[in-house]
């Protein structure tokens, strides 16, 4: 009978310091001149966070996870780029901006991304114009207008650890955009009678796009928004319909409601600015341990 060994070496060498350059440390041995490279690049992810209806939380959750995954618990050096024509995001974090210093001029490559970005918040943002409603078909005719966006992100994405794209409420060419650069996408769903109403009409773009356009595209998570102990239609939308359905796609945090985020939005600032001990200050937070693999593992 043929028998199979496990045999365990240890080597014991010991390597000098020699060099570091840029992301690379060099180390070479002090016995037989062997050289190691130990690459410390960032983990870079670009997220979109994505649903074709309004008024589910995108922008909100855009806003504030970025914010949040760059508190200390995590130290994240983020990138949020304000992809809706009606600015929330923007306006939620600073006043309006010029066309030719926003997101619009990158699409319609009469700027670099580089050249139109803020720091608001601790939050280096891309703001958005209400002119870019009509870049679409500024660029409809132009080859490779899905990709404007992520070529554009190639200039920035190595001073990142992650870039949060606030997608517009529709499926249309920006969102596409947004879709074609992204790792990964979040998708918040309000909890409310019609919360899955036109889920499967984005599915089917998710998998087009995923066949057509971004092989490597991936729903990181489903995030329930507006979650309301009280309501009992809320847990029963939530447990009853999300979770079958959605099943281990959905986030273990969830969104419960809070006026602190009306009024943070009002003052232009993130929830966690304005009222750091608030309740969806803490559900933002879990959602970035949830995300980078600290409190649930999700990635």
């Amino acid at each position: 009978m043929n028998k199979k060994y496990h045999i365990k070496i240890t080597l014991s060498i010991n390597f000098v310091l020699t060099r570091i350059y840029k992301n690379d440390i060099y180390f070479i041995s002090s016995h037989c001149g062997l050289l190691i490279n130990i690459n410390l690049r960032r983990l870079f992810m670009i997220i979109s966070v994505v649903n074709q209806k309004g008024g589910v939380g995108k922008t909100t959750t855009a806003v504030n996870l970025s914010k949040s995954l760059t508190l200390p618990f995590a130290s994240k050096k983020v990138l949020l780029v304000d992809l809706d024509p009606q600015a929330n995001a923007t306006l939620h974090l600073t006043e309006r901006v010029e066309p030719e210093k926003s997101i619009s001029a990158v699409l319609m490559e009469k700027a670099l991304l580089k050249d139109v970005i803020i720091n608001v918040d601790g939050i280096d943002l891309v703001p958005s114009n209400i002119s870019l409603s009509g870049v679409e078909l500024e660029i409809f005719m132009k080859i490779g207008r899905e990709y404007i966006l992520k070529d554009a992100l190639k200039d920035v994405k190595d001073e990142y650890d992650y870039i949060i794209i606030d997608c517009p409420p529709s499926l249309g060419l920006i969102s596409l955009n947004a879709l074609a650069a992204s790792d990964r996408i979040i998708v918040p769903i309000l909890l409310e009678k019609f919360a899955v109403d036109g889920l499967s009409d984005f599915l089917n773009t998710f998998s087009r796009v995923k066949s057509k356009i971004n092989n490597g595209l991936e729903i990181m998570g489903y995030l329930a928004v507006g979650y309301n102990k009280r309501l009992s239609v809320s847990k029963q939308i939530y447990e009853s319909v999300l979770k079958p359905q959605l099943g281990n796609k959905m986030f273990k945090t969830v969104i419960r409601t809070d006026t602190k985020l009306k009024e943070a939005q009002a003052m232009c600032k993130t929830v966690y600015t304005y009222k750091n001990n608030s309740k969806c200050a803490a559900d933002y937070i879990d959602l970035a341990k949830e995300i980078t693999g600290g409190k649930y593992g999700k990635i």
